[in-house]
């Protein structure tokens, strides 16, 4: 895509976007076709090169919502069909379709992904800049927000109503006003490089040749690294592959050296882990291709404020292992749009629009964190806090919600501020800890309950183990033993004395999740959703 100039760009505008990737781009295209003059400033030119190649089937949702959907979709994207997860002397493989996606999972080329979502966003009216370096972000006496960039020698202001910041983890907001705080409990640094004619495993689990990746869908492969080193993740795209590295700092091996050795080290550091080694027997490494990002996982003390709100890595970076980051910037993109059209269009309610943008952005970062460590006991922040009294009124409506089938006998319903048991006629609330997901109390004796913001495990005959399930993702498919039941964020499944069924999803990302109607079944709700 072609770069704008400074001349080209309006002194005023109703929204400025800072930043073109999918969290922006998706805000973009949403606010553009409500009407609003929507000014997007990107500070590289399309396409540029970025990580994170792995999509959920769940972002299909959010492009459907910008309008992108169609063109992704011609785009041909490598198909995947789950992932295939080794980790010490276990290996695991998880299948989308089980869910109930009838939606690919994708493994994308970045460049032309946040190119295409660019587009999309310009196609519905949107005025997208390139090459354009926002230097500072000023609130003004009147209460509107004042843009100040660069463009190649010349410098110039946009004046707007809001602005959202999609500027990655360049985090402009983030770090001028001091919000970002580094997760200690996620030190890691993260390596990473392409591969020629890298070997990919299937959804069977075998070894398949590249030149096959068309035809046969694989899976992302996550594999773990040593001893608590760390996890690889082997992602086969239309051409090459992208493998890379998540290490403790003192593991990285490469520090010092020469652009030269830091590639070697890499090579063989990636040919040495099992099963990662055979699928490189016959690949080569693209030279030059290696990058590297320190201290890469964080969150913010808010997520929006007056006259802004924080999207995608702007706003937080969790340990990627599960895949989230982009379908959470999806999903924060369209957030953000819906919170900004609901503010301005209904006067004296933006503030009450930002605290629930920032309480729906807090705990699905939450949940993200706890998923990739289960002992993160969560951490409110000061915009989770001030959203509190919606929590109340949110529990309030879920409870009036409740179904009497939920109500018999040994089933449950679930929320992120608490649980609910039913045992015959009688029913009991126990109440969680707070409303972000971290671990709830446990009540004692037959059909008690111990939850978790990655899973929860229930026993009929009032046992409690020390650990849940979810302690790690070599438990993600295990079975429990009978008549027991555990829930995650993507999935759970019901054993029932001697056999053990599957109950499918409708979707990975905090949706409601579907159970079994005989005995012991337990079903899991969702709060009464405000956002869809």
């Amino acid at each position: 895509m072609s770069s704008s100039i400074s001349d080209s760009i309006s002194d005023n505008g109703d929204i400025v976007i800072v930043g073109a990737g999918p969290g922006g781009s998706t805000a973009a295209a949403i606010l553009a076709a409500k009407g609003y003059r929507t000014v997007v400033l990107e500070s590289r030119r399309h396409p540029r090169e970025h990580v994170g190649e792995s999509l959920l089937p769940h972002a299909w949702k959010y492009l459907d919502r910008s309008g992108a959907a169609a063109a992704v979709a011609r785009e041909g994207f490598v198909v995947k069909k789950g992932g295939t997860v080794a980790w010490g002397d276990r290996i695991h493989q998880v299948s989308f379709a089980a869910f109930g996606y009838e939606r690919p999972a994708l493994h994308v080329e970045r460049d032309r992904f946040d190119m295409l979502l660019a587009q999309n966003a310009v196609a519905a009216g949107a005025s997208l800049h390139e090459e354009v370096v926002v230097r500072e972000i000023e609130q003004l006496d009147d209460g509107t927000m004042k843009v100040y960039y660069r463009a190649g020698s010349q410098e110039g202001s946009v004046r707007c109503r809001e602005v959202i910041d999609a500027s990655g983890q360049a985090a402009l907001i983030g770090r001028k006003q001091k919000l970002r705080v580094l997760d200690e409990d996620f030190r890691f640094m993260g390596i990473w490089g392409y591969f020629q004619d890298s070997k990919y495993v299937d959804s069977e689990g075998k070894a398949r040749d590249f030149a096959e990746v068309a035809d046969v869908a694989p899976t992302t492969f996550v594999s773990s690294v040593g001893e608590n080193q760390g996890w690889c993740w082997h992602i086969p795209l239309r051409r090459t592959t992208s493998l890379g590295l998540v290490l403790p700092h003192a593991e990285f091996g490469g520090r010092g050296a020469s652009p030269q050795d830091r590639e070697a080290w890499f090579e063989d550091t990636c040919r040495a882990i099992p099963i990662v080694d055979q699928l490189l027997e016959n690949a080569t490494f693209e030279a030059e291709s290696l990058r590297i990002t320190r201290d890469y996982s964080y969150h913010s003390t808010r997520y929006a404020g007056p006259g802004w709100f924080l999207v995608g890595d702007a706003a937080a970076f969790v340990d990627p292992i599960f895949s989230l980051g982009v379908t959470f910037a999806l999903y924060s993109g369209y957030l953000a749009a819906w919170a900004v059209d609901r503010g301005l269009r209904r006067p004296g309610t933006m503030e009450r629009c930002r605290s629930l943008y920032s309480f729906e952005l807090e705990r699905r970062i939450d949940m993200a964190r706890a998923i990739a460590l289960p002992r993160y006991k969560g951490r409110m922040s000061e915009s989770a806090r001030d959203a509190k009294v919606m929590t109340h009124h949110r529990v309030a409506i879920d409870r009036e919600r409740v179904s009497p089938a939920s109500c018999a006998e040994g089933s449950v319903v679930g929320r992120s501020a608490g649980w609910r048991h039913c045992s015959g006629t009688g029913r009991r609330v126990a109440a969680g800890q707070d409303a972000c997901f971290p671990a709830l109390e446990r009540t004692k004796g037959p059909g008690s309950q111990r939850s978790y913001a990655a899973s929860w495990q229930h026993n009929s005959d009032g046992r409690l183990p020390d650990e849940a399930p979810g302690g790690g993702i070599q438990a993600a498919l295990s079975v429990p033993t009978a008549p027991c039941c555990w829930s995650y964020a993507a999935a759970w499944r019901h054993s029932n004395q001697e056999a053990a069924q599957e109950c499918p999803a409708k979707s990975t990302h905090f949706r409601c999740l579907d159970g079994n109607r005989g005995k012991n079944s337990r079903k899991i709700r969702r709060e009464g959703d405000i956002i869809q």
